[in-house]
Order: C-alpha cells, then structure tokens, then sequence
C-alpha cells in the first residue's frame, strides 16, 4: 500500500508540474501570435482529443522493443546501440509514462490559460512598460494575478483527476515492471479483482477518498483566500 501511494504521489506531482509547465509556455506563445492562431491552437489540442484507451496502445507501439517506431529510430541514428525497451526499462518506465501523461494533459492547462491571458488589459502592461518595469515584474505583477485563480483551479480538478487515473497507466504498462507504475487505484483493482480481496480494496478506495477530500478542501480554502486578497 505505502509502495503504491508513494508512486501515487510522485505520479500526480510531476505529472501536474509537467503540464502546468508546457501549458503555460505553449498558452503564452499562442497569446503573442498574431497569425495562424486558431490553426496552432487545434493542433496543439489534439493530444487532449483522443480516448485513453488509443493514446494507450499508440504510445506501446511508438515505444516497443522490437518494432516500434522510436527504438529502432534512436537506433539507426546512432544514439543507442541497440533498442531500449523504455517500457520494461526500471530506470526508464517512470519518466516514460510521465512524458506521455504530460503530453496528454499539457492542451488543457494551455487551453484554460490562454483564455485567462485574453482577459488582461493590455493597459496595465502599457502602463507598466512606461514606469520601466520589466518582462518579469510584468509578468509577476500582472500576468499571474489574473491567471493564478485558474490556475489553481485546473491544478485541483487535474490533480484529482490525474490522482485517480487508472486506465491510461494500466494500458501501457500495467503498474510494471516489478510495480514501478503501481499507483493506488492499479493496486485497488489487483487487491480486488486479482485476489479477490474486496474487503482490502474497498478500504483502501475509501483510505483514497478521504485523502483527495482532505487535500481538496485544503486546496479551495487557499482558492478562497487567493479571491479574498484580490
């Protein structure tokens, strides 16, 4: 159990740091482009588009040892000598899975944030630029405090979301190898369904529970001072 919430943890922390990052670097650069915006958006969307169940088996064979895609590419360039097995690989499954999962969420942190930036006063940065301020006070000052509240937000729902994720990590490696990707709700489901343990697993979906609701609550009375303070 402690195995399995510690890889929880590590999971949807990097995981939401992952996307947050490159949703609001991708968010940031749509803002300033001035063409072709619409089109950069949609293709930028399209990893958030698709069924859990297809990015699953697309990225197994993308990654596969023997056939896939990227392997025998790293392989004919030089890079390795021979294919890395990056999903049966402990020291490679972990960063794997959470470049997938990254890639995945990033289009809604960026889809969320950039609707947020449309929403600042080009005044204030105007206003901002004649005092002398620069690109990161700009940003510090003004940029963060009409986006901070959305960005709270899309951490606790993804945070949750991600948290409880099953289908997208039992997909691709199962919680392998050797329970590396083992997180909560993949070791419910073994404890419940592999052992017929029902008992176990129904307590530890309830252990799960009272954790996200703990953390969720924490989360939105910090949501609630972020509004009282502006």
């Amino acid at each position: 159990f402690w195995n399995a919430f510690r890889i929880s943890i590590l999971w949807t922390v990097a995981s939401i740091a992952g996307q947050l990052l490159v949703g609001f670097l991708a968010a940031i650069a749509l803002n300033r482009i001035r063409h072709l915006t619409g089109l950069f958006r949609t293709l930028l969307i399209i990893p958030w588009a698709f069924p859990a169940i297809v990015i699953a088996f697309g990225w197994r064979w993308i990654l596969n040892d023997v056939y896939g895609f990227l392997p025998n590419l790293l392989t004919r360039l030089g890079i390795t000598d021979a294919n890395v097995s990056f999903l049966a690989n402990p020291d490679l499954v972990m960063a794997t899975v959470l470049a997938i999962n990254i890639w995945f969420g990033a289009p809604l942190f960026m889809v969320n944030i950039l609707a947020a930036l449309k929403t600042v006063p080009q005044e204030q940065f105007e206003a901002a630029i004649v005092d002398g301020a620069n690109g990161w006070q700009r940003f510090a000052y003004i940029t963060m405090p009409h986006v901070k509240k959305v960005v709270g937000l899309l951490v606790i729902l993804r945070g949750i979301w991600v948290f409880n994720n099953f289908e997208l990590l039992f997909l691709i490696t199962g919680g392998g190898p050797a329970g590396l990707t083992e997180t909560l709700p993949i070791f419910a489901y073994r404890t419940g369904w592999s052992l017929q343990q029902l008992g176990v697993a129904s307590t530890i979906t309830v252990l799960l529970l009272v954790f996200l609701l703990t953390l969720g609550a924490l989360a939105f009375r910090l949501l609630n001072r972020w509004e009282k303070d502006a």
